[in-house]
């Protein structure tokens, strides 16, 4: 199973910078894809940069073997100087046809797939203490769609509706419509094929 991943972002009407992020990994000889989306407190240079320093620590600290809530907890003590993030991980494993994600704040995922994929985030910031974090697994199947996205974005959209687009056309779309011109605004469009 392969992935085709894209993205679009906006930044908070008056601000010059993003406070969300995206970083994607793929290792193609393992099959497995990584996905942050992540959502700096506030918006603004500072919510920038902690974006960026979790998306720092992300690139040279993932791997296929990590287990996600490790790199969640990493991740936490790593950016802790920072305002602080909220932050979803998945990692997109085509060979087992696979998703595993863990979570911290409200950067949600929705999906259309086969079976129910409904993971949550535990409450927090990335940054501060945590406490037990939770692991979801799903299966994936061919024609599954997913999206993640901060909440720049309202969740009242139906991705059942948009399910016949391709990736970037969806995240325009979703942006376009329901992104809010007073936050960051970033969604991630994933399919499987």
């Amino acid at each position: 199973m392969k992935f085709s991943v894209s993205f679009e972002q906006r930044n908070c009407r008056n601000e010059e910078v993003c406070g969300d992020a995206v970083a994607v990994e793929s290792d193609e000889n393992a099959g497995i894809t990584h996905v942050a989306v992540i959502d700096g407190l506030g918006h603004g240079p500072a919510a920038h940069a902690a974006a960026d320093a979790f998306v720092a620590y992300f690139r040279k600290t993932i791997t296929p073997e990590l287990p996600l809530v490790d790199l969640l907890n990493g991740a936490s003590n790593a950016i802790a100087r920072t305002r602080g993030v909220a932050a979803s991980v998945i990692r997109l494993d085509g060979n087992k046809r696979e998703i595993q994600y863990a979570g911290v704040g409200n950067v949600e995922l929705m999906a259309v797939s086969v079976d129910p994929i409904r993971p949550i985030s535990k409450a927090g910031i990335i940054g501060r203490r945590l406490g037990r974090l939770l692991h979801f697994e799903y299966s994936l199947h061919h024609g599954d769609l997913l999206a993640v996205f901060t909440d720049g974005i309202s969740s009242r959209f139906s991705l059942e509706s948009l399910r016949d687009m391709d990736p970037p056309a969806l995240c325009r779309e979703v942006l376009s419509e329901w992104g809010k011109a007073h936050d960051d605004a970033t969604i991630v469009a994933i399919r499987c094929h």
